[in-house]
Parts: structure tokens; C-alpha cells; sequence
């Protein structure tokens, strides 16, 4: 029987996802509760689907999956009234609350990853993988014409990942 946990080394889809990778830690650190994917993005489309993956690099290079969150851009207004808003930040998905992208305007995408816990020893790094489809999983955004062009801003005010870390 195969083990549902091991996915294997995750480099094998840095052919179609951005992937960034942190400097190693010079000690492990303690990783528990939902990172959150902050994504400052410019967009072709009025929607996209943004799949984030948070994976822990041994010194090797092999990349192990950690955690996943996605966001389909119509649906990432915060649901305020949400009653499991201790979990994080939560969308309604109404029809109500959609709000498109505009093309070419500068949009923030929040993506609240499922919840991990995981101790990530000193010489490991970590990678923050994006992808904007995944056929085996979910069906294209839009599903018609060509896909979104997107750029992901830098700087200040562009892209970042906040980790829940646990003080060992």
C-alpha cells in the first residue's frame, strides 16, 4: 500500500510552479498553526486560481511537502462574520461577495495555508511554491481563452509568507 503522506521530492514540478527558497536557519525552528501566504499580484485576467505550496528543503536539495492553501482571486474577500475566524482568515465564496480581479491592476491575494506542525532541522530550508493550475486536482481559472499572465511583486509592499513559529 503506498503511503498517502510521502509525495516525493517536489522538485519534480519546479517546471511549471515559481518556487522560492529560503537561506537555512542556523537552528531548526518549530513550525505550528496556518502560515499565511501574503501575494501582491498583477493580473492579464479578471480571475486565476492560486495554489501555494510550503515545502521543507533538506540540505540535499530534495523538497519535502509541508502544507497547501489555495485561492480562487474572485472569492478573496474576508468573510467578516465568519464564526471560524480563529482558524484564519475565512472566505463566504457568495456570489454576493465576488470581487474580479482588473486587469492590470495591483491586487493582494491572502492565502491562509492548511494548519501544519513541523520541526524543521537547522540546515534545512524552506521553498514556497506557486502554481496557477492543477489539472489533476482543479479545473482551469478561467477555463476559457488564455490563461492569466501574472507578475508578483517585490519590495516592501510585495510578496511574503508570515510562519507560525513556535519559541523552543
Amino acid at each position: 500500500m503506498t503511503d498517502a503522506r510521502r509525495h516525493g521530492d517536489r522538485r519534480q514540478f519546479d517546471p511549471v510552479r515559481l518556487a522560492y527558497t529560503s537561506d537555512p536557519p542556523e537552528s531548526g525552528l518549530e513550525i505550528t498553526g496556518h502560515p499565511v501566504v501574503d501575494l501582491n499580484i498583477t493580473s492579464t485576467r479578471e480571475d486565476g486560481i492560486f495554489l501555494v505550496y510550503l515545502e521543507g528543503a533538506k540540505p540535499d536539495g530534495t523538497s519535502c511537502y509541508l502544507t497547501e492553501g489555495q485561492l480562487r482571486a474572485r472569492h478573496r474577500k474576508v468573510w467578516a462574520a465568519s464564526p471560524f475566524a480563529a482558524l484564519g482568515q475565512q472566505q463566504s465564496y457568495l456570489e454576493s461577495d465576488a470581487e474580479p480581479l482588473t486587469p492590470g491592476e495591483p491586487t493582494r491575494l491572502e492565502v491562509t495555508l492548511l494548519p501544519m506542525s513541523a520541526l524543521i532541522p537547522a540546515g534545512y530550508s524552506l521553498r514556497v511554491c506557486l502554481a496557477g493550475s492543477e489539472s489533476t486536482s482543479f479545473a482551469n481559472v478561467p477555463a476559457d481563452g488564455a490563461p492569466p499572465q501574472l507578475k508578483f511583486h517585490r519590495g516592501p509592499h510585495g510578496c511574503y509568507i508570515d510562519l507560525p513559529v513556535v519559541e523552543r
